[in-house]
């Protein structure tokens, strides 16, 4: 009984080559791919990094244009920044009608977000969702505002 003990042979094989480096974590190398597949050049990133003083805020006027040519002016509401899935809402105003669109910014379908108008005074809150139902701080047609600023200025 103890020689049937002694036989058995435990295979050893040798290990797989690491695809990551040591150190790092396997999702942050995937989000560093995924952003570099996305946001090349980083100026996407570069707009809602906190420490970048020319960063996009609520209360800005932006456009977001896409791929499609399509665009859509609107108030920056509110920025969620959830590393690739960082999207952000827009108000304006159509027809009297309050519309709000939500775009997540590394979509491969938006093409470019650019700044239009920064306030004078910044309001004191990250999410203005408070401007919806006040009369007086609600948005008008902000797209037809740029149009007709753009046009004095030619």
């Amino acid at each position: 009984m103890v020689a049937n003990l002694l036989e058995k042979v435990v295979n050893v094989y040798e290990s797989t080559p690491r695809l990551i480096p040591k150190g790092s974590s396997p999702i942050k190398e995937v989000e560093k791919d995924l952003y570099d597949q996305y946001d090349a050049d980083g100026s996407k990133r570069r707009l809602f990094d906190k420490l970048n003083e020319t960063r996009i805020r609520p209360g800005d006027v932006v456009r977001v244009t896409k791929t499609d040519k399509s665009s859509f002016v609107g108030v920056l509401i509110a920025i969620n920044r959830r590393h690739l899935s960082t999207n952000i809402l827009l108000r304006t105003k159509i027809g009297g009608t309050g519309v709000e669109e939500r775009f997540n910014i590394f979509n491969p379908a938006v093409e470019r977000v650019e700044t239009l108008r920064v306030p004078a005074k910044r309001r004191k809150r990250s999410k203005l969702y408070f401007i919806r139902e006040n009369t007086k701080l609600d948005v008008g047609d902000v797209d037809a505002e740029i149009r007709k600023s753009e046009r004095r200025r030619v």
